[in-house]
């Protein structure tokens, strides 16, 4: 594995399982630091999956004020690639046919892709409302086996991001199988 990735794109490709049917969803992309070796895999194990890759590629859209346990981050902090930048690098690297960015507000975005059928989610968005909002849409577009990851949940600039696995993800549904550092991961078991 290449070691110049971080932990969390590690931890990523690690649960990735070509056997269970469904694309990729990356909700907060940031830099790419995920997105790009999640193609890589893709490429190298010869799997057919898109990866949709949502962001607002403008940094964090608001202040969280959706979360009564803290308010750490603010509008505009987390400012990643700009749009144009990510898409130069996904064909700088040759992964326009894997890569499609979906640029917004998930609450605005996310029904766009309400047919697809998903194998992976990493959901990386920092504040209560977008990891809440993307969690929804995800939980039963998840198959049966497919992983759903969350980054920072051990955080503490990012406690929306536990709050919203503690207490709404549906522990029936979705099991852990993974926790290190700031990131847990679950599989989906019915």
């Amino acid at each position: 594995m290449d070691t110049n990735i971080p932990n969390r794109a590690k931890y990523c490709v690690s649960l990735l399982n070509k056997e269970i049917s469904g694309d990729i969803l990356e909700l907060g992309v940031c830099k790419g630091a995920t997105t790009f070796p999640l193609a890589k895999w893709c490429v190298h194990n010869k799997v057919s999956k898109n990866i949709y890759a949502c962001d607002t590629f403008e940094g964090l859209p608001y202040d969280d004020k959706e979360c009564n346990v803290g308010n750490h981050l603010r509008k505009g902090e987390c400012t990643g690639l700009t749009l144009e930048a990510f898409q130069k690098e996904i064909t700088v690297r040759g992964y326009n046919n894997i890569i499609i960015p979906v640029p917004g507000l998930f609450e605005d975005t996310l029904n766009s892709l309400k047919d697809i059928r998903l194998s992976f989610v990493w959901l990386d968005a920092d504040l209560y409302k977008p990891t809440l909002e993307g969690y929804k849409f995800v939980e039963d577009r998840v198959n049966k086996g497919g992983v759903i990851g969350f980054h920072d949940y051990d955080y503490h600039k990012c406690p929306g991001v536990k709050e919203v696995v503690d207490k709404v993800l549906d522990k029936q549904k979705f099991v852990e199988i993974l926790h290190k550092q700031n990131c847990i991961f679950f599989k989906k078991v019915i």
